[in-house]
């Protein structure tokens, strides 16, 4: 499902923990592979699939149409993203 129509579909908890639940996945696959140099290249890719769902949520954001209860939880999902962000840079 998209990232937008997952957002629209479900209550904001719910939201977060699938935001959440791909973050740890995408992680843990990257870190589970057998050989250094494999982990730290896909660490990379993982951080830039990452990265794009900050890209997606931020430009969410941006618009005008959205209520201000939509608003807000997208905001806590960009504010969980960067924290995520982080969390990447130390590990690569």
């Amino acid at each position: 499902m998209p990232l937008r129509e997952f957002i629209d579909a479900y209550q904001s908890q719910v939201s977060l923990l699938g935001i959440q639940f791909l973050w740890t996945t995408r992680l843990s696959d990257a870190l589970c592979k057998g050989k250094k140099v494999d982990k730290v290249s896909d660490l990379e890719k993982k951080k830039k699939d990452n990265d794009q769902i900050m890209k997606d949520l931020t430009l969410m954001c941006l618009e005008e149409s959205l209520s201000k209860l939509v608003r807000t939880k997208v905001e806590t999902l960009v504010t969980i993203q960067v924290y995520q962000r982080d969390q990447f840079d130390l590990m690569i």
